[in-house]
């Protein structure tokens, strides 16, 4: 497991909750909590006990996760998740992967649509897991390593980069944790779509 000594670091700059408190129902996503980092984007992370909400791009449908049971959430256990079908119901809620979590999740997009999530591991490390297709089945999880407090959810964002070719914009993920080290440490996709450095930033 790679730990911060190769990391350089971030500088927080502000913090907002954009949550209105309390726990809702499970009906109801949660909006995130988010953070401006020195880079100037905007990272984002579901706190402990509350559902990470995006829009699949298949159809433009819900798609909610959090951490917990199939029917509670709690700060820490599996992740579960969930989906709007092609009528706008619900699907009964689904574990996913095989690896439990700590703390804040979080999910973004990839270029072309397919949703990535990322958590604090058992061994306080970030691992990630992601959609093989857009709106598709998803991989297993895999590591990034670090070494996070205990008390550290993942942010991340889609960031936005200019393009020569058409598209004119294009994104790549971007993600902030609190190490060990009482710091901020950041790591981006080497590529569009793929690919994450062993090296944090």
């Amino acid at each position: 497991m790679k730990k911060f000594s190769q990391w350089a670091t971030i500088a927080l700059i502000t913090a907002t909750a954009v949550f209105s408190g309390g726990v809702p129902a499970m009906a109801a996503g949660d909006p995130p909590y988010c953070a401006t980092f020195s880079d100037g984007n905007l990272y984002c992370t579901a706190l402990p006990g509350h559902i990470y909400e995006e829009i699949n791009v298949d159809g433009g449908r819900l798609e909610d996760f959090w951490v917990g049971t199939a029917t509670t959430r709690t700060t820490s256990g599996y992740v579960y998740h969930r989906w709007q079908t092609a009528t706008g119901a619900w699907t009964s809620p689904a574990k996913l992967g095989t690896l439990a979590a700590k703390n804040g999740i979080c999910v973004t997009y990839n270029d072309d649509g397919r949703l990535e999530l990322f958590m604090q591991g058992p061994q306080n490390e970030v691992e990630h897991i992601w959609q093989k297709t857009p709106g598709g089945g998803w991989s297993g999880f895999a590591s990034l390593g670090g070494g996070l407090s205990s008390t550290s959810g993942v942010y991340c964002a889609s960031l936005s980069f200019p393009s020569t070719q058409p598209p004119a914009t294009l994104f790549k993920i971007g993600i902030v944790v609190y190490g060990t080290d009482s710091a901020w440490h950041y790591k981006r996709q080497q590529a569009i779509n793929c690919c994450w450095p062993d090296a944090w930033s």
